[in-house]
């Protein structure tokens, strides 16, 4: 869901990683899985 409002514009990716408690690297390497692969790529 976090990822879900990074990618909508409604948080930046700083606020991601203190919802989350990852670094910003992780946050982005995520989105872009994500981006590609959807939820699936989450899940491994």
């Amino acid at each position: 869901m976090v990822l879900n409002y990074v990618g909508m514009g409604k948080i930046v990716g700083r606020e991601a990683t203190e919802v989350l408690g990852l670094s910003l690297r992780h946050v982005r390497r995520f989105l872009a899985a994500y981006r590609r692969e959807g939820v699936q790529a989450l899940a491994e």
